[in-house]
Formats: C-alpha cells, sequence, structure tokens
C-alpha cells in the first residue's frame, strides 16, 4: 500500500488577523514531495504556554487543498476541541503553535513554533497591561517601550515611555523620561524626567535631567546638562550648561531666543528685531515692565563696539509720594541727564538745545532761540563818548530780535579803584553815565543795520561785555 506518511514537506505562512483570528497557509506533500491537489485533509492546531507547553487550546480544521496544494485557516474560527480561544493570555507567557495533518492515514506532528509576534487585536480586546517583547514593544507596569532596541537595557519598571528605533536603548535607572524618535536619548544612562521628541535629539545625554528638547537634534551634544529647554532643529546642539533657553532653527550658539533659568539671573535675549503689536484700545499697555522691589525698572541701551561700555537707562520708579515718583534720562558717565517727576518738576543736567520754538505759559510767543554774545567794547581815547556796531547774528534782524540781558564790565581798576559789570539804563545821573542798545535797520544807508552798543562813560570802553539776545519768529 502507498504510503501518504508525511515527513510532510510544507510551508506556513501566519498572518494577524486585524479581527479574531490568526491566518495560516500551508502547501501540503506527500512523502514523495508530490503536491496533493484537491484532496481533503483534517488540520489540527493546539496553541501551548510557557516553558511547559501547556495545552491552553486546541481545534481541528477540514478543508481541501486548492489547485496547487494550499489549504487557508483562520486558527480561531475551527471546530473546537479545548480551551477558549477569547480567554488566551497573549501578555502572560511565551506562546507556541503546534500543527498536526491528516490526508487520510492519521494525524501526523509537523512541529511546534513560537509565536514572534502577538495577535495585537485580539490582544487588546482583553488586556490593557503590557506587550511582552522588551526590544521591540514593552508595556509593563511601569514603562512603555516600542521600536526595535527601544528601552533595549532598561528593566521595564522607571515609568519611561520610549517610542523608536533606538529610543532610550541604552537606559539603565533614568526615570520618567519620554523619548519619542530614533535615537532620542539613546546614550542616556541615569537622566530623569527629560521629554525629548525629534530624531536623535538628545542622542548624547548620559546624566542630564529635566531637559525639555522638541526637533531634530535638539541639545544633541547635552551630556549632563540639567534644566535646559531648545525648540527648533538643531536648537542647542551644542549646550551642555544648565538652565538655559533656545528657540532657533539652527545650531547657532546665538539663536533667535536665548534664555537664563539660573535663580538670580534670570534673563532673556533676542537675536533680533523685536516687535510689538496690539489694536487694545484701552488702558492696558502693550508692553508692561514691572520691578518687584523698590528700585524701579530699567532699559539699558548699548553698542557692542565701545571699549568703556558705556550705556544709556531709562529708568523709572513709583512712589505713593508723587514728588518722589521719578523717570531718569541716565548716561553711565555723566549721570541723570533728565529727571522727570510725578509731581510735574523737570531737571535738565546740562545744556538744553531746542531745535524747533519754544512757548513759556499756554499763551507764550514761541521763542525760536536764545544765544549767548561776548566781545570787547571799541576804546576811543578816555573822555570820548564811543559806540560799538555788532552784525546781527545769522537768522536775527531788527524785528525778531529782543535783548534779554547785556553788562559791561568795567575796565581795569575803575572808579574808585573797584571792578564791576554795569548793566543796561543809566546808572548815575546825567548822559554822560549811560549805556543802551540800539537795534538798527535803514536799507537807505550803508552799514547801518547792526546792533550798536551805545556808552557814554569813558571807563567802559575796551572793556569786555556779555549780550544776552532771544528771536521771537
Amino acid at each position: 500500500m502507498k504510503k501518504l506518511f508525511f515527513s510532510m514537506l510544507f510551508f506556513a505562512t501566519l498572518v494577524i488577523n486585524a479581527q479574531t483570528g490568526i491566518n495560516y497557509k500551508v502547501l501540503i506533500k506527500d512523502g514523495g514531495g508530490t503536491v496533493l491537489v484537491s484532496q481533503s485533509v483534517t488540520v489540527q492546531f493546539s496553541i501551548l504556554e510557557g516553558a511547559a507547553l501547556t495545552n491552553v487550546y486546541q481545534e481541528t480544521h477540514t478543508t481541501t487543498t486548492d489547485a496547487n496544494g494550499f489549504v487557508i485557516l483562520n486558527i480561531g474560527e475551527g471546530t473546537l476541541m479545548s480551551g477558549d480561544y477569547s480567554q488566551i493570555a497573549w501578555g502572560d507567557d511565551e506562546h507556541f503553535l503546534n500543527v498536526q495533518i491528516n490526508s487520510g492515514a492519521g494525524l501526523t506532528d509537523m512541529g511546534t513554533t513560537q509565536f514572534m509576534a502577538v495577535p495585537y487585536a485580539k490582544f487588546a480586546e482583553n488586556s490593557i497591561t503590557k506587550i511582552d517583547n522588551l526590544t521591540d514593544a514593552k508595556a509593563e507596569t511601569k514603562s512603555v517601550f516600542v521600536g526595535e532596541n527601544s528601552g533595549n537595557a532598561d528593566d521595564g519598571n522607571n515609568q519611561n515611555t520610549a517610542l523608536g528605533f533606538d529610543a532610550l536603548k541604552n537606559n539603565i535607572n533614568g526615570l520618567q523620561n519620554v523619548a519619542i524618535g530614533e535615537s532620542t536619548l539613546l546614550g542616556n544612562i541615569s537622566g530623569d524626567r527629560n521629554t525629548v521628541i525629534g530624531q536623535s535629539a538628545m542622542r548624547r545625554n548620559t546624566t542630564g535631567s529635566n531637559n525639555t528638547a522638541v526637533g531634530e537634534e535638539a541639545l544633541y551634544n547635552n551630556t549632563s546638562g540639567q534644566g535646559n529647554i531648545a525648540i527648533g532643529q538643531w536648537a542647542g546642539r551644542n549646550e551642555n550648561d544648565d538652565n538655559k533657553l533656545y528657540i532657533d532653527n539652527s545650531s547657532t550658539s546665538d539663536p533667535l531666543i536665548w534664555g537664563d533659568f539660573t535663580d538670580g539671573n534670570e534673563k532673556v535675549k533676542i537675536n533680533g528685531n523685536l516687535e510689538v503689536s496690539s489694536t487694545n484700545t484701552s488702558s492696558t499697555p502693550s508692553l508692561n515692565l514691572i520691578h518687584e522691589g523698590v528700585t524701579g525698572a530699567r532699559i539699558n541701551f548699548s553698542n557692542t563696539d565701545t571699549t568703556n561700555d558705556n550705556l544709556w537707562t531709562l529708568y523709572g520708579d513709583t512712589n505713593d509720594i508723587d514728588a518722589n515718583s521719578i523717570f531718569n534720562i541716565f548716561h553711565s558717565n555723566t549721570g541723570n541727564i533728565v529727571t522727570v517727576k510725578g509731581d510735574g518738576k523737570v531737571n535738565v543736567n546740562g545744556d538744553l538745545t531746542v531745535t524747533n520754538t519754544t512757548k513759556i505759559g499756554t499763551s507764550g510767543a514761541a521763542i525760536s532761540e536764545v544765544i549767548k554774545l561776548t566781545g570787547t567794547t571799541y576804546r576811543n581815547a578816555v573822555g570820548n563818548v564811543g559806540s560799538n556796531n555788532i552784525p546781527y547774528p545769522s537768522g536775527y534782524n531788527w524785528e525778531n530780535t529782543y535783548v534779554v540781558s547785556f553788562k559791561v564790565k568795567q575796565r581795569e581798576g575803575g572808579l574808585g579803584g573797584i571792578n564791576k559789570y554795569t548793566s543796561l539804563g543809566n546808572y548815575n545821573s546825567g548822559d554822560d553815565q549811560s549805556i543802551y542798545i540800539d537795534l538798527r535797520n535803514d536799507p537807505t544807508t550803508n552799514n547801518t543795520n547792526y546792533i550798536q552798543l551805545n556808552i557814554s562813560d569813558p571807563q567802559y570802553e575796551g572793556a569786555e561785555y556779555v549780550l544776552i539776545l532771544m528771536k521771537i519768529d
């Protein structure tokens, strides 16, 4: 009798069914290698659990091979022999599949193979506690690792979450890290509470903790830095200090936004133009500076190319008493330039130059300029009355010029040996002891458009004078 005794040359394909079963495809041949075409066969599946190979489920399928010798079956949908397919605890232990085939001469054992993948859809219906393969996808009670080599050195109890090839690969006892992306936190060993998203972000970190890196290779070379935040491609790539902020799409050490979180040294630096735009029509400011203390708020202005590090400062200090509330314009080399107080008083420390007109009072005239002229009076022979002709300064004429003040110094020794300045007017009775000024304009006569100093006392000729003029246009 011709034996159909199989060494059963076959190959099988296992496909995880997205619903409830496992798809199984096998080519069946007899002992001589002949494909069994259109022949009735019985296939028995046994699912075994753990090292003891405990049979937890068994079923049979009676079917017919197709024109090419194949049968395609769905494990979990055959005739039940024992167990409950829906109750298999896929996540608790290793599982194995035993296959036996009967083509008419009884069951022939085709061997037992381990399931290298879990029927996840079926597993998800019955368990949410773990995925049982640490080097591929593992969800212990405290950690989750998904991806080849993800969490490879971790014991699964450090409350870490990693998704991606080599993510947290070398972590040993680092706690509560989140790593999403290829090679994120690859070198981490004991760093804790890092949140990392992006290919190779914080790749070389070993002990650094409390960092946040979002972007490809963000904080790439950080090994031990603590409390850093980097956002953007390559942001903070070479930073290994603590408590720094980087926002940029490059590895520059001068990113668009840089910051320092260090206590007592908190600051933010913007390497670019800052624009504050607001449509607010209420009293709420678009920019509000509040100093937490009693020394007021400051804004400094400086240039990097100065050698003496001088700077300008705007300083504001509010106070319950208006007179003590001040706003300063300050220069580091000269002190306060302008001080404005809350009671309305303004102090200018130095000369005040006004390029346009100035009014004093609500109905005052517009003053264009006030200037000071100095010189020496014309010296006549002693006993003669003299005069001095002074040209109008540029922009001045006899109509817009006003004399604010004038004084002339008595010649050395003076009357009775007394040195003194004398102002306009008669300083003694009689016209021979007077000083006065004419503002002249005579378009018909040459050389009469000038300011004339008239001095009737020879002791004031050849003496120093000071003339203050004001222009009102």
